[in-house]
């Protein structure tokens, strides 16, 4: 009987035990009776046990490679999403945001892919910041825009196509894809021609080019034949005697995030930046993992939310804060409060985005090309809700730290902020108890939530999105009428079933002694969560806080615009 080979192992060791226990077991009289521990045999046992794990590392590798699941190379990367119609960009710029108008009384221009900022990362390194695409116009209005980090430049540079295959070729995969401007000059005439996508127009006369990427760079390519229609091209083909040049930044990659001071120029005076963020010197492979299937599926159009979440992250338009897919909250109007039918709404996980942000205005402006007719996607800047979570810590030992208690239940839900969290009491004690081992017992005393809002001249209305319980919805201290007050809620209508409450009013109460100042201030609906402040109540420069309890005190899910701030106390301390 012939001796059995253990293929299960992968181990050099294990290998070579195989190796010699077929050798020992088998039915030559040579090969079972020699000595496997001397010099020779042992030399050829070591080579055909390292031929063994080369190949069957080559084999695992090979197979790892052809699926994008599991792909870890950045070249097989680009052969990957090339059949998913997704190009892998080089390296990422690192982008800031500037605000700046003329320094003299007149206009001046910023010219792109030449003029540049100088900014200076929080450790003190220096780099430069270009503007792309058109030339910007400044004059004593302020002016957001964006600015884009780069080593090196290139402004309208020549290239040559050819004449039979329509291509050009851009060498390196440091420049930054995204910043390319490509220029083509026909009888003395100069236009920009754009990037190739299923929303562009197609045809013959239609003046766009494709982009192609291999290991050492990019191809443009123009004049593509059209799949079902020979006769025509998407897009114009390129003459002999046309000129097409190319601008675009070479980067540093990562090295320039972090930039927060970009210092005022000849040409700009700089009255305020955001710090720059997304620079890479290799494109982040995770993330077209998951986003590109997400693209394709959706044939390059919007319609369920991934479709949103990949579209916009392969827009390169986000707000630089704007990092990760989590980052981003996508729900429709029928989930909305109060609904809103064909509308999509769209927030970033950054409190100081308002839908007036440039970058905000762009990412909307492009997904909207993206949806369906009927769809209207709509900014929805996001709020912070603070849970108050007072908790009860028994047989707590005199070397815990309670402060350190309540930073691990803080960073817990707050590192960073997310949206869609659900906030449950018992995950809280799970993770107190076997971070604190010394701890006998954690329970919880209280939760409460406060949304903290401007006030208007007209109805204010807070949505908690969780039932509330009546005589808990009380304001931070105002001034109103003269009197600093605190704004407090009684019940006026209840269930006749359940005798709780149903509705409420909202009425004035002085600090100093609680006595009433002003009648019907706002009303409640305890069984929705709507807290409604009327109009010219609450101060509309500084934010107020109405607190609520809830009547869940288990499970509390926070959803749409919706960011989790914790604010964990103990024993109210």
């Amino acid at each position: 009987m012939n001796p059995q080979i253990n293929i299960s192992s992968l181990d050099f060791d294990e290998i070579k035990a195989s190796l010699k226990s077929y050798l020992q077991n088998s039915n030559t009289e040579e090969l079972n009776s020699y000595n496997y521990e001397g010099s020779a045999i042992n030399l050829l046992l070591n080579v055909f046990s390292y031929n063994t794990l080369y190949y069957a590392f080559y084999a695992n590798m090979i197979a790892n490679e052809m699926f994008l699941d599991t792909a870890q190379m950045e070249n097989n990367f680009v052969s990957l999403l090339k059949p998913l119609g997704v190009l892998l960009p080089g390296a990422s710029c690192s982008v800031g945001e500037v605000t700046a108008t003329s320094p003299t009384s007149t206009q001046t221009t910023i010219t792109s892919y030449s003029d540049y900022f100088i900014g200076t990362t929080n450790t003190g390194s220096v780099y430069r910041f270009y503007t792309i695409g058109d030339d910007i116009t400044l004059n004593t209005t302020a002016k957001t825009f964006k600015v884009y980090e780069g080593s090196a430049i290139a402004k309208d540079l020549p290239v040559s196509v050819d004449q039979t295959s329509q291509k050009a070729f851009i060498g390196g995969t440091q420049i930054d894809i995204n910043t390319l401007t490509v220029k083509v000059t026909t009888n003395g005439v100069t236009e920009t021609w754009t990037s190739y996508n299923n929303t562009a127009a197609v045809g013959p006369d239609a003046k766009v080019y494709f982009i192609d990427r291999t290991s050492e760079g990019f191809y443009l390519l123009f004049g593509k034949r059209s799949i079902n229609d020979f006769a025509n091209n998407y897009g114009k083909t390129i003459n002999p005697t046309d000129i097409v040049t190319v601008s675009y930044i070479i980067t540093n990659g990562d090295l320039a995030n972090k930039t927060s001071a970009f210092n005022s120029n000849a040409k700009a005076t700089v009255t305020s930046t955001k710090i720059s963020s997304g620079g890479r010197a290799t494109p982040d492979l995770d993330l077209y993992r998951y986003s590109a299937p997400k693209i394709f599926a959706a044939n390059d159009r919007a319609i369920t939310k991934d479709d949103y979440i990949g579209l916009l992250f392969s827009s390169q338009l986000l707000p630089a804060s704007i990092v990760e897919s989590k980052q981003i909250n996508v729900w429709g109007g029928e989930d909305a409060e109060p609904k809103s039918y064909g509308r999509v709404f769209i927030s970033f996980a950054d409190e100081t985005l308002t839908p007036n942000n440039y970058a905000v205005k762009n990412s909307i402006s492009y997904i909207k090309k993206k949806s369906a007719v009927s769809i209207l996607p709509e900014y929805f800047q996001p709020q912070i809700i603070t849970a108050n979570i007072d908790l009860r810590i028994t047989g707590m030992p005199s070397t815990t730290n309670s402060t350190n208690i309540k930073n691990t239940v803080n960073t817990y839900y707050n590192n960073p902020y997310e949206f869609n969290v659900t906030l449950i009491t018992g995950e809280i004690v799970n993770l107190l108890l076997q971070t604190y081992p010394t701890i006998s017992g954690v329970s919880t005393n209280s939760i409460t939530l406060k949304l903290e809002v401007y006030g208007s001249i007209t109805d204010r209305n807070l949505y908690y999105q969780t039932e509330i319980l009546s005589g808990f919805v009380k304001s931070d201290n105002i001034t109103y009428l003269g009197n600093t007050v605190y704004l407090l809620d009684t019940p006026t209508k209840y269930d006749p079933d359940t005798q709780e409450a149903v509705e409420g009013n909202i009425s004035a109460y002085k600090v100093s002694d609680s006595s009433l100042v002003s009648g019907v201030l706002g009303k409640v609906q305890y069984k929705s969560g709507i807290v409604t402040i009327y109009g010219n109540v609450l101060s509309e420069t500084v934010k107020t806080g109405i607190t609520v309890k809830p009547k869940n005190q288990s499970v509390l899910v926070f959803k749409n615009e919706m960011l989790l701030k914790a604010n964990t106390t103990i024993d109210g301390l």
